[in-house]
């Protein structure tokens, strides 16, 4: 007899705690505050601004500490070397913050012969990690690389790609890809 009560108000407790699990979290109230408790400090009347603070707050430091720059690379051109033209030179400008992480900046070019689509010259390099200075101002360098198939073809479209990888940073890698007609560089 008693069974029936207990088991209605064991169900009803079940289904406000699977409730208050799934639902929303209830927006403030505009209550007043329960008054404080005993020996702490009061609040100010209503209606009254507290007083300003002389010190910053932790959010506002937060927000006005410098950011680490995005970690980004642009390929700014390229251009068949005079003297061996296996040999193309690629420029490029990159950003990443000093993160003591590995890095490592890859580049490729490939490029195909548009008289014979058996033959692609193709090529990449990989610049050591002590020359990929990452101190969050912009840098520029210019990168070889040396064709593995034949020599490059002035006047002719070509796929350039690189790749700037820093595991500390977020996102860890970033690339660039642009079709790019190589050419002689200009005469000075």
């Amino acid at each position: 007899m008693h069974l029936r009560p207990l088991v209605a108000v064991g169900l009803l407790a079940l289904a406000a705690g699977a409730a208050a699990l799934t639902a929303p979290a209830p927006a403030p109230a505009d209550e007043p505050s329960p008054a404080p408790a005993p020996g702490t400090a009061s609040s100010p009347a209503p209606g009254t601004a507290p007083s300003p603070s002389p010190e910053a707050s932790p959010s506002s430091e937060a927000s006005s500490a410098p950011e680490a720059p995005p970690t980004a690379v642009t390929i700014t051109g390229a251009a068949v070397d005079p003297k061996v033209p296996s040999r193309v030179r690629v420029t490029l400008a990159y950003t990443c913050a000093p993160t003591g992480q590995p890095r490592s900046l890859n580049t490729s070019v490939e490029q195909p012969d548009p008289e014979d689509p058996a033959t692609t010259a193709f090529g990449a390099t990989r610049t050591s990690p002590t020359l990929v200075l990452c101190d969050g101002t912009p840098q520029a360098q210019t990168v070889t690389v040396q064709s593995k198939t034949s020599t490059w073809l002035t006047g002719t479209d070509s796929v350039v790609v690189t790749t700037l990888t820093d595991l500390g940073a977020t996102p860890p890698a970033v690339a660039d890809a642009r079709r790019i007609r190589l050419d002689l560089p200009p005469v000075p």
